[in-house]
């Protein structure tokens, strides 16, 4: 799934776009990572159970709806993640 500045970009089709102009989703786990979390973005993930957020922004709108938050450099925090997973 994706934001739509990341469709915007042409990086990913619009069908994965989520938020009021996309889907909305409803997974066990959601994890975010660089995503400010407008209005628009929030509301299309209200059906997850929990919420992972990931932003170096603390006053980012996402850490209000995220069950989970940690601020920092997502470049630094993902791969540290990856590596405990391991």
């Amino acid at each position: 799934a994706a934001t739509r500045g990341v469709v915007q970009k042409g990086w990913i089709s619009s069908r994965y776009q989520i938020g009021l102009s996309g889907n909305s989703v409803k997974p066990r786990v959601l994890i975010t990572c660089g995503v400010s979390g407008s209005l628009q973005f929030r509301a299309g993930i209200r059906g997850a159970q929990q919420i992972i957020a990931i932003n170096s922004d603390a006053d980012a709108p996402i850490f209000s709806c995220a069950d989970y938050a940690c601020c920092g450099d997502l470049y630094e925090i993902v791969p540290a993640l990856i590596r405990q997973l391991d």
